[in-house]
């Protein structure tokens, strides 16, 4: 799920993280969704109307013209269909979106309702860092919360990783031969997982590194860029020892330094934001 926050340089990202949990923010996220898989659903029933409509005319009046027709129909529904899916991948942006500001949300009001000691214990529990001050832990607040977010995505993940791996597990023990197929899918779209796993993971480190420096100004985006390999191609790689297969997160600036795969799949996101995010957020 991305991080989607946007940070103009004349605000801290806590800042933008405080706009976030207001309500007014949640309804435009939803009301986009809902356009969108209206026009989605609306242009795909006309043009499907207006496509089929010509070829049946062309079929009845010109019929010497009907293999034409049904040649330019053809095209014609291709690039419908294109501006069909396309809306549809707009509608769950929005929608995926609305969802993740909700649970932001859900975390900030827990968070509302808690005192201070109750909040430095759920992070001490999280190993988390816990800002100086019940000032600062409150106005952090925000921020903590979508902590939380990231870290509740991650779990989930992993979960859901695990999973596939002790079903592929027991499949292959069972009967290899016959589950051969299915076994190889399921391994794979573990690794798949795996990386969400880590990208996760690394944004909550990014997070967190911003409870060190409530003041910072910049986005997750703008800091740095996660390698877009797939989670099979990073172990092919890595057993291939092909280079730079170990580079996970790649920070922005002339040193280019490098959060690397096993930092961010063995460190806990505490450690990555401390060691290797906090350095270069200064």
């Amino acid at each position: 799920m991305p991080n989607h926050v946007s940070t103009p340089s004349s605000k801290t990202y806590l800042q933008v993280c405080e706009e976030e949990v207001k309500p007014r923010h949640l309804d435009p996220h939803g009301l986009s969704s809902s356009i969108w898989s209206f026009l989605a659903y609306s242009s795909a029933f006309t043009n499907a109307t207006l496509i089929a409509g010509g070829f049946a005319a062309t079929c009845v009046y010109a019929p010497v013209f009907a293999p034409v027709a049904g040649f330019v129909s053809l095209l014609l529904y291709k690039g419908a269909s294109k501006v069909h899916h396309a809306f549809e991948a707009r509608s769950q942006i929005a929608s995926d979106r609305a969802a993740q500001i909700t649970q932001i949300n859900r975390h900030y009001q827990n968070l509302t309702n808690s005192t201070p000691a109750q909040i430095k214990h759920l992070l001490r529990q999280k190993d988390m860092y816990c800002p100086s001050g019940d000032a600062d832990l409150n106005r952090a607040k925000p921020l903590i919360a979508r902590c939380l977010f990231w870290d509740e995505q991650t779990q989930m993940l992993q979960k859901e990783q695990n999973d596939l791996i002790q079903s592929a597990n027991k499949l292959a023990k069972d009967r290899f031969k016959a589950n051969r197929d299915t076994i190889y899918a399921m391994q794979s779209e573990a690794l798949e997982i795996e990386k969400e796993v880590l990208v996760a993971k690394v944004k909550n480190a990014f997070n967190q590194a911003v409870l060190r420096n409530l003041n910072y100004k910049g986005t997750f985006e703008a800091l740095g860029t996660i390698s877009e390999i797939s989670g099979q191609e990073r172990a092919l790689a890595i057993q291939t020892k092909a280079p730079n297969a170990e580079d996970f997160f790649t920070f922005k600036g002339p040193k280019a330094t490098v959060i690397k795969y096993h930092e961010a799949k063995n460190y806990t996101a505490g450690q990555v934001a401390l060691v290797c995010m906090h350095k270069n957020m200064k």
